[in-house]
């Protein structure tokens, strides 16, 4: 089973993903844009994620590769890939299925909790993030209009849309399952002093170590639950190329 991501800075990666791919056996293989590297093709490619990243999903002005970027995920949605966008991700995922992609009218940055639609409990597949007291981490200027055909699975006071489903296999995010303290913290270097704003949590409660830990452990089950359909349809696809 392989996965692939596309990477938008260099001192933002996988985060808590990394050491869940290699624990569950995955390949792993990336794609840097902004570094001049070129998309593969999307044989053997079980699930693509798209990261976050400091632009926007509509300043191709600005980085030319964004239309490359839009027009490899269109493909891979076309070719029924396993596909969850991440926060700038998600934002990317929203636009090439048509909607807009726009500045909030406020940051969301730090901890913050998301709730469940009722569309959101019938999926199922975000249960983790719904546990009790838990909060997820939020680092978003942007925001995005649900895509037509797209089901809202989560939303809070801050975001309207705060994830979305499209089809079996698409999901987009806003908020960040993946993020780990290291990279919080080197986050944080970059955005001193942070911007004011009802949504914005101070940097030592952005810090905390165990709502990292808390994260980590429903990012994974949330992982093995989406990735069991991915599973299966490599196991079909498999059966059927061998007669």
């Amino acid at each position: 089973m392989r996965l692939h991501y596309v990477r938008h800075l260099p001192a933002v990666g996988l985060g808590n993903i990394r050491p869940w791919g290699l624990r569950r056996g995955w390949e792993i293989t990336e794609t840097r844009p902004y570094a001049g590297e070129s998309f593969p093709g999307l044989e053997g490619i079980d699930l693509l994620i798209i990261l976050g990243g400091p632009m926007g999903a509509c300043d191709e002005h600005e980085h030319a590769w964004l239309l490359e970027e839009l027009d490899f995920v269109e493909r891979a949605i076309e070719t029924d890939i396993h596909v969850l966008g991440i926060c700038l991700g998600g934002q990317i995922v929203a636009r090439v299925l048509g909607a807009r992609v726009v500045r909030h009218r406020h940051p969301e940055l730090g901890w913050h909790v998301i709730e469940s639609t009722a569309e959101g409990r019938l999926d199922g597949r975000l249960a983790p993030f719904f546990a009790p007291e838990l909060a997820v981490m939020q680092w978003h200027f942007d925001t995005f209009d649900l895509p037509r055909g797209a089901v809202r699975l989560a939303r809070n006071e801050a975001c309207e849309n705060q994830a979305f489903s499209w089809g079996a296999n698409v999901l987009g995010l806003q908020f960040h399952p993946e993020l780990t303290s290291e990279v919080v913290a080197d986050v944080l270097k970059r955005y001193d002093p942070l911007p004011h704003g009802e949504f914005v949590t101070s940097a030592d409660e952005m810090l905390d170590a165990a709502r990292f830990a808390s994260l980590a452990a429903a990012n994974s089950s949330f992982l093995d639950g989406i990735t069991e359909r991915a599973r299966g349809r490599a196991e079909v696809a498999s059966a059927s190329a061998n007669g």
